[in-house]
């Protein structure tokens, strides 16, 4: 094989490795990305820490669903108060930070919810502000 014939075929090869090596770079990239994303949540998984938000779409207006898990060092807050993930409830709606992959699914690192009615089930940091107190019934 002539010389410059050898070398085309080299840098072809070469080109064609390198074309194929950016493509697997920017799909990798494309499968995990940071996101935000608020909506309601459909259905939970209490045992295995999943969840299913219905959101609507940013960019085209559809409503979607998106499945997702709770890391373990997930934050969740209720009403700005620190809660478990078995505090939350369907029907809530949850502003859910985290790391969107392929799929898609969502790996929360933080979940905040704000909840309307002051009844909320959400964790109390401080003790009843009302006393409890008893009264037996008078003995026969």
């Amino acid at each position: 094989m002539e010389p410059s014939r050898r070398f085309k075929l080299v840098a072809g090869f070469v080109g064609l490795v390198i074309v194929l090596g950016l493509a697997v770079w920017y799909v990798q990239q494309q499968m995990v990305r940071a996101g935000k994303v608020t909506g309601t949540i459909k259905a939970i998984d209490i045992t295995l820490r999943q969840a299913t938000l219905e959101f609507t779409h940013p960019k085209n207006g559809t409503r979607q669903i998106l499945s997702g898990e709770a890391a373990p060092d997930c934050v969740i807050l209720i009403d700005n108060q620190p809660a478990e993930f078995s505090d939350l409830r369907v029907g809530d709606v949850a502003q859910v930070e985290g790391n969107i992959h392929m799929g898609p699914k969502l790996i929360a690192t933080r979940v905040q919810v704000q909840r309307a009615s002051t009844t909320s089930s959400a964790p109390s940091s401080s003790p009843a502000s009302q006393p409890v107190t008893t009264t037996s019934a008078p003995a026969e």
